[in-house]
């Protein structure tokens, strides 16, 4: 039987998003997760809830969770839809808002599941080089006249936050739906979740898979006007987050101090690394994330390799910026690990 020729057209030699697993025991710097350690919020959940019944679904809409974030960012529930981490939420934004053959715009380079998402149904993508400097090209943006548009500030894997003004610019000529994806927003401080109200177009996602740290428990949200939402959710699976990741997710809202110890760390050690990095010859760009891009050059694979072989996983940028490569920002210990084997690569 070809199995092929039975799959949807759309996506026939459609490659995957998913990547390779690194090695056992290697340091993650491939990921951008959240290396300051597990969120006390897990710890406490799963000591009260250990002898709990887990033979039910959790609540279709997860709206418990809905209340918390909603309460959390002043917003109402009903601008809320929960979601297994902000992936499945750009799924059901592509399915939610575009139809066969129409246009999704994307601002490249960035994170790639949102061009993978509107292939798989059938929609034909507009990539929006950023410019030099990594910034918004909004003209081209209007000129893609994308049906949805995606926008990540802070942009993976660049780092750079585009400026309100930018993005609002964006948001107000737009005809379509703009998603503006701030899943490392608490880094950068950057919010645009309480324009929901104000601008119809807009729907924002964020995750608790960075700075909450809780990347393996799968939980996203999207926020957006009631209309909005409910459009969202006529597409959405239910029961898509398990109900120990909600209440973990609920436990880590109230209390901030793990998000807030990790983006000090990330802020404090950011020229460090910038510095030391540039010591060894590399070009280190600016972030407003907890990751870095940096160019190495033409011995992008061979640094890969060898650091690889020290225990080290970093992601290699070949197809997106040739030359360079994303690390995520940890602790001192962390950071002087890294240096140190750059620096035995360099001399």
């Amino acid at each position: 039987m070809d199995i092929e020729s039975r799959s949807r057209k759309s996506a026939r030699g459609l490659p995957s998003v998913a990547a390779p697993p690194p090695a056992d025991g290697q340091l993650r710097l491939d990921s951008n997760t959240n290396l300051l350690g597990p969120n006390p919020a897990i710890r406490r959940v799963l000591e009260r809830e250990a002898a709990g019944d887990f033979s039910l679904y959790p609540a279709p809409m997860h709206d418990e969770l809905r209340k918390a974030i909603a309460a959390h960012h002043g917003l109402d529930p009903a601008e809320i839809l929960v979601g297994a981490g902000a992936d499945e939420l750009i799924d059901v934004a592509v399915r939610a808002f575009v139809n066969p053959g129409e246009t999704v715009a994307v601002a490249v380079p960035t994170f790639e599941l949102y061009a993978f998402c509107a292939r798989v149904e059938d929609a034909r993508v507009a990539e929006v080089p950023l410019l030099d400097d990594f910034s918004l090209d909004a003209d081209a943006v209007f000129r893609a006249d994308g049906k949805l548009t995606f926008i990540a500030s802070p942009n993976n894997p660049t780092g750079n936050a585009h400026p309100a003004a930018v993005l609002e610019r964006v948001l107000r000529r737009s005809s379509g739906m703009v998603v503006i994806d701030e899943a490392y927003a608490e880094y950068g401080g950057h919010n645009f979740l309480k324009r929901v109200r104000e601008l119809p177009n807009l729907l924002v996602l964020r995750t608790f898979s960075k700075a909450y740290g809780l990347a393996g428990l799968r939980v996203g949200y999207a926020a957006a006007s009631r209309e909005v939402i409910e459009r969202l959710a006529r597409v959405k699976m239910p029961f898509s987050v398990g109900a120990l990741s909600e209440r973990i997710a609920i436990e880590a809202l109230a209390d901030d101090g793990h998000v807030r110890q990790s983006r000090e760390i990330v802020q404090a050690e950011k020229p460090w690394l910038m510095e030391n990095l540039a010591a060894l010859g590399l070009h280190p760009y600016p972030t407003d994330a907890n990751f870095m891009l940096v160019r190495v050059g033409a011995r992008l694979e061979e640094l890969v390799r060898h650091l690889a072989s020290k225990g080290i996983a970093v992601r290699a940028l070949p197809k997106v910026l040739d030359g360079c490569v994303r690390v995520t920002i940890g602790r001192r210990k962390t950071n002087e690990r890294l240096v140190k084997a750059i620096g035995e690569f360099t001399r």
